[in-house]
């Protein structure tokens, strides 16, 4: 039940309904008529939608005659918040689970070559969605629902259209994998919240071919390669952690005067590098590439990261970070010392085509 005596609400009963724009900054899911059929997120509690740049403008210099301040007149909004999101396994040959939903809201386009979809950042423009079937894809906008079911009676949502997505992907060994958003988009339908809606408990379901627990980064394969201009140098790396990769992208939020609340879908731009962080053990086998790297900036490391999603059905995630200009730091970590690595993915030099990140859904047979 989702209220206590006193009234009091659970947090737990909550759920995010999203799923990519068919039309760029048109909602594309309509909680009046649930179909059931809706995406359901595998998100986190962290998980929700909030305002976001909204403007109150100031009344402070109005000229009426008398004491005090004139109340601020209500300007733009916009819709912002975080979404969080397990990744998960996904049978049935599906090229675009959720998760990868999300990180085509993020700024990255996809390229199809069965049974892989590989994502890079992308200098294309957001574009309609053009459905599930596998295929190339540019940048989309997302429609995103929270829903909060409070006993099927009173129940309310708060929603987005147009949403794009600054992305980073968490990959901490024996943790979950996760992928990490701040939204930017924009109000739907002039309205922040729909209080004591109809009942939404038909409204978004569970992916059928959804597994049925979040994948843990744990019997990943790591390859970490030291490059410079003599070549590639393959690193004993142990015990390897807490590898996190922010896209940063710059989303600028588009001030449009013919819309209702004075906001348009936010343009993505890839005009600084994702950065990179990781830990390892160090080691008197691979200190001296790392530290000649650091301090001579033309050294770089190389990350691949590829795990099993489901083995048997041949399906693997991919991370691959070719290129990684980086700072180093001595820590210490559960007793043994470890190298702190912060850098950014970038390319080689002007006019090398190499994507500074790249992540590969093998969706299986």
């Amino acid at each position: 039940m989702a209220n206590s005596a006193s009234g009091v609400r659970q947090d737990k009963t909550r759920r995010v309904v999203a799923e990519l724009e068919t039309t760029v900054g048109t909602p594309v899911l309509n909680p009046g008529s649930p179909t059931g059929s809706e995406l359901e997120f595998p998100a986190r509690a962290d998980s929700r939608l909030a305002v976001g740049d909204g403007d109150a403008i100031s009344n402070s210099d109005a000229l009426d005659g008398l004491a005090g301040e004139v109340a601020s007149t209500r300007g733009a909004i916009g819709r912002a918040g975080t979404l969080v999101t397990e990744i998960r396994d996904y049978s049935g040959q599906d090229p675009f689970p959720p998760f990868i939903k999300q990180l085509l809201a993020s700024g990255m386009e996809a390229t199809h070559s069965t049974p892989n979809i590989t994502l890079t950042p992308s200098t294309k423009a957001i574009t309609n969605w053009p459905g599930n079937t596998a295929g190339d894809r540019s940048p989309a906008s997302m429609t995103i629902v929270e829903v909060l079911v409070d006993n099927n009676t009173a129940d309310e949502l708060t929603a987005t259209a147009g949403a794009v997505l600054k992305t980073k992907l968490i990959l901490g060994t024996n943790g979950l994998m996760q992928v990490s958003s701040e939204i930017v988009g924009i109000v739907v339908n002039d309205t922040l919240l729909a209080v004591s809606d109809t009942d939404l408990s038909g409204f978004g379901a569970v992916p059928a071919n959804q597994g049925a627990a979040p994948i843990v980064m744990k019997g990943a394969t790591w390859t970490i390669n030291y490059v410079d201009s003599s070549g590639s140098t393959a690193l004993s790396v142990a015990r390897p952690k807490a590898l996190e990769i922010e896209f940063n992208a710059n989303i600028v939020r588009i001030e449009d005067p013919t819309a209702t609340d004075g906001y348009a879908t936010a343009a993505v731009f890839w005009d600084e590098a994702p950065t990179v962080t990781i830990e390892f053990a160090d080691a008197a086998s691979l200190a001296e590439d790392i530290m000649a790297g650091f301090y001579t900036q033309t050294g770089f490391l190389d990350i691949n990261v590829s795990i099993d999603t489901n083995t048997a059905s041949s399906r693997t995630l991919t991370v691959d970070v070719p290129r990684i200009q980086y700072d180093a730091e001595r820590t210490n970590g559960d007793g043994a010392r470890m190298f702190s690595i912060s850098g950014r993915a970038v390319r080689e030099k002007n006019g090398d085509t190499t994507a500074p990140l790249t992540i590969v859904w093998d969706y299986g047979t």
